[in-house]
């Protein structure tokens, strides 16, 4: 290529110290010519010397013939030239653009390649997308034996001439006399070569979109490269929105878009995507990798964030890769630690994806779930269901259960690693708590709205929300999700944690399933259960499960509903203020009216003082409705029944409670003490469970 040009020039650019780096050589009538470099641009000539017509000419008679896309190349290379003409058709500039082939250029993605997926590159002009398809052009054929046919539209991936450069290795070209006739040459090799892989450069009109998804939908493996710099770009064009599987809008239905919270028109994917993953090639060293598009495609619609890995090569040639946003612990000695800090991140190390490819593993991390394999086997301690279930397991002197029933809102979808993966550690009888902290990967559910109903609960010491998969002892999603993202599932096989599901995001589903994880609801599905499906979690041992549990969850919805509202107290520790008498008697008027009436069930309220239980009473006793107080002196509480009790005779009517004795006189603190004694003593006799 530095032939082309003129003798003076091509001292200078030879002697220039970095030839090596050159990019691109820029060559106008009637201006000095420039090279450009990844520092930048420099002048090849002097003040007053400038490009000639003979100059030009003598260049253009070196290389090939034009086509209409105004490309040609040079005999057995990888260089491109492109011409710019005036409006009479001469030739008056030339680019001459340096064409290498760089092993290891597809390193980034290598394990995505082998694992069959449909790649489609996107980034700005000489990011290197050329490049990087040329060298998995290679890869394809020549480390994995598969048939590769490559669609050169401008011989740029082959090169010039009908003998194609050797950097595609085994992979045949199919070159395309016309640019416009692109899509019919797609299809002629899918016809009549029988390829495992079809390589093409530069997709950018709608016929190509379509033949792109006629070859994936014939099983054909695509490596391509498209004009957009982003995901989001793709989608936002009307002749590229194919290929991520299309936007339409959709007029939803006056429930559906209730139920979501959203406007009744709403922009969704139209059909499965075209390539399975996206890159974007930030720069030569830094890629965003998206492992599910059609994930990536529906969390950008919805106004989230795409969720993308991304890898970063090193001096070294070293791969790296992270979750877009988190962070990892490093040696703070390290110069390692030191450069990510620079960057205001920190990385985590992959493995070595150039040898061994690893779709499950790449999957679970672009959705930040690395498996637990590497950690087991480096000493790291297993997360908290691992070990319980071989604490479990080692106690009963057998194999743990495994979590593969469903029970009420709460299904087990999956288990880890063995066959205890289910099972979790004990909690103590009713109260929900545990020796270790239960962590919570979310997956369709707001996390939260999971810590606001822990607060509400008092349960925050024990459950806590993970961001990361890899940080959790378990996986919490909603069932639809389930359904439309299969990543979860290997993600969570990946991790060797178990997953369960619920079926809608509402709060009684949500504390259904917080209680039944941490064991106070028992189900053999349960992240807590212990194994022993007859042991009681209700405060009263004598109560039948079932309507202690119903008692209970409705009881804590109750807890959650005052929360939310801003006039529940999340608190045991009553106090005697004015504030809270008024939150205590809208806690009752809450649950009598939202629960206890319309859908005739019980709800225990929080433990208050004498006085305001006092008027906790005459509220209830207004509203019709019988009640009980039960609970210790220390934990006295009321609850609230609904009226079908009294009339089937289930209670024996109301329980007085005496009014709040005079502060300051121990006679009277006595005396009340005694009462509410009377009062539990008679109301633990009644069977209300």
């Amino acid at each position: 290529m530095v032939d082309l040009l003129p003798q003076g020039v091509r001292q200078q650019l030879l002697q220039h110290p970095e030839l090596p780096l050159l990019l691109e050589v820029v060559m106008d009538l009637g201006r000095a010519p420039l090279a450009r470099f990844p520092s930048g641009d420099v002048r090849l000539a002097a003040v007053d010397e400038v490009v000639t017509e003979e100059q030009l000419q003598y260049a253009v008679q070196q290389v090939g013939e034009f086509g209409g896309d105004n490309r040609a190349g040079i005999d057995k290379t990888l260089h491109r030239i492109s011409c710019i003409r005036n409006r009479a058709g001469r030739v008056v500039g030339l680019t001459c653009r340096v064409g290498r082939a760089i092993s290891g250029s597809a390193a980034m993605v290598a394990d995505l390649a082998r694992s069959g997926k449909s790649i489609l590159l996107l980034g700005r002009p000489g990011v290197g997308k050329t490049t990087a398809i040329r060298e998995i052009s290679r890869l394809l054929a020549d480390d994995c034996e598969r048939r590769v046919v490559i669609v050169d539209t401008s011989n740029e991936i082959g090169g010039d001439g009908d003998i194609p450069h050797g950097g595609i290795g085994r992979a045949r070209r199919m070159q395309v006399p016309q640019p416009e006739a692109q899509h019919r040459v797609m299809i002629e090799a899918v016809e009549n070569h029988m390829p495992e892989v079809i390589v093409i450069d530069e997709i950018g009109t709608e016929a190509e979109c379509l033949a792109a998804r006629t070859i994936a939908q014939r099983g054909v493996q695509l490596v391509a490269t498209a004009h957009g710099n982003e995901l989001e770009n793709v989608m936002k064009n009307p002749s590229l929105s194919d290929l991520v599987g299309g936007i339409s809008s959709v007029t939803l239905g006056d429930e559906e878009a209730k139920r979501r919270g959203v406007q009744k028109s709403v922009l969704e994917r139209q059909s499965p995507p075209t390539f399975d993953a996206c890159v974007e090639m930030v720069s030569r060293e830094q890629w965003r990798v998206h492992v599910d598009v059609g994930w990536a495609v529906d969390s950008l619609l919805v106004g989230k964030e795409a969720g993308a890995e991304v890898r970063e090569r090193d001096d070294s040639g070293k791969v790296w890769s992270w979750p877009e946003g988190s962070s990892a612990d490093f040696d703070s000695d390290s110069e390692e630690s030191e450069a990510a800090q620079r960057r205001g991140r920190q990385r985590h190390k992959r493995q070595q994806v150039e040898t061994q490819p690893f779709p499950v593993e790449a999957l679970s991390a672009a959705r930040m779930g690395a498996a637990l394999q590497a950690a087991e086997e480096a000493g790291v301690p297993l997360p908290l269901v691992l070990r319980a279930a071989a604490a479990g397991s080692s106690q009963a002197g057998g194999s743990p259960r495994s979590a593969s029933s469903s029970s009420g809102s709460i299904d087990s979808i999956s288990g880890g690693r063995s066959s205890g993966s289910g099972s979790g550690k004990s909690s103590s009888s009713g109260g929900g708590s545990s020796s270790s902290v239960l962590h919570v990967f979310p997956f369709g559910i707001d996390g939260a709205s999971i810590r606001s109903i822990l607060e509400s609960l008092g349960l925050t010491g024990s459950l806590v929300v993970a961001d990361r998969i890899q940080d959790a002892d378990t996986v919490l999603a909603l069932r639809s999700k389930i359904k439309t993202s299969s990543w979860i599932k290997e993600a969570s096989k990946a991790a060797g944690i178990p997953m369960y599901s619920v079926k809608t995001a509402a709060d009684a589903n949500l504390v259904r399933a917080v209680r039944t994880l941490l064991g106070i609801d028992p189900s053999p599905s349960g992240a807590m259960f212990t194994g022993n499906a007859e042991a009681p979690a209700a405060a009263d041992p004598r109560a039948p499960t079932s309507n202690s549990r119903t008692l209970r969850a409705e009881t804590s919805l109750a807890m959650v509903a005052a929360a939310r509202s801003g006039r529940g107290a999340g608190t045991t520790s009553p106090s005697n203020s004015a504030a809270d008498a008024q939150d205590a008697l809208e806690e009752a008027r809450l649950a009598a009216e939202q629960i206890v009436i319309p859908r005739c069930q019980p709800v225990e309220l929080l433990p208050r003082e004498l006085g305001i239980i006092s008027s906790q009473v005459q509220l209830v006793e207004g509203l019709g409705l019988p009640y009980e107080v039960v609970g210790s002196a220390a934990s006295l509480r009321l609850r609230v029944l609904p009226p079908a009790w009294a009339s089937s005779g289930t209670t024996s009517g109301r329980s007085s409670v005496p009014p709040l004795a005079p502060a300051g006189s121990d006679a009277a603190a006595v005396a009340a003490a005694a009462a509410a004694a009377a009062v539990v003593e008679g109301a633990v006799g009644k069977e209300f469970w």
